[in-house]
């Protein structure tokens, strides 16, 4: 059983929809921005979420292993800096490990416009990553190989929970510049929101 490219389209799930929906929502009624990019898009399903939610925004897509669609960018280098009012990445940074994971936090913040907003959200550890039952142990903590079925071969693929005063700690580590906060929002099971003055 091979171990998956941690960026790999076996991460993809159209769950976080309706998180999407909420920050969405949530975006329209607070921000009203008119440039929003989905950082790890996904199946396209966030975008799109976002498009309906934000009509009057445009709204851009980032996903390096797309099915199906075709998202605006699909290397992370094609993504201009200091350009978008907000940014979205929801359970992406969980499938990544710490290496990758490092450089794509820094790549949304680069991508921020000055007093842009970025909403970050990742899965959690208790009640979540940490009670999954088929999984082989990782080299980072409270992280595992899930088990899974992709196109029926079995696949190891890469899953981080965090705490969310880990989650704070790694973001401020990463950002020191950044002004950040919890999300009082559900949007994911640990969520937070940097602000770029």
């Amino acid at each position: 059983m091979a171990i998956s490219n941690p960026n790999s389209a076996s991460t993809q799930r159209s769950i976080t929809l309706n998180s999407y929906r909420k920050v969405g929502e949530w975006l329209s009624s607070t921000l009203q921005p008119d440039s929003i990019l989905d950082f790890g898009a996904g199946l396209g399903e966030g975008t799109r979420a976002l498009q309906q939610t934000n009509p009057e925004a445009e709204v851009f897509s980032y996903e390096p292993f797309p099915q199906g669609w075709d998202p605006d960018f699909r290397r992370s280098e094609d993504i201009p800096s200091s350009t978008f009012q907000a940014i979205v990445s929801l359970n992406v940074l969980n499938v990544l490990p710490r290496n990758i994971r490092d450089e794509v936090v820094v790549e949304i913040w680069d991508s921020l416009s000055p007093g842009g907003t970025a909403v970050i959200g990742v899965r959690g550890w208790s009640g979540d990553v940490g009670s999954t039952k088929n999984f082989e142990p990782s080299d980072e903590e409270k992280s595992l190989l899930v088990k899974t079925k992709v196109k029926g071969k079995e696949e190891l693929v890469f899953q981080k929970g965090f705490d969310k005063a880990e989650f704070l700690s790694y973001l401020q580590e990463l950002l020191p510049e950044a002004s950040i906060e919890f999300s009082k929002n559900a949007f994911a099971k640990v969520c937070c929101i940097l602000n770029k003055r």
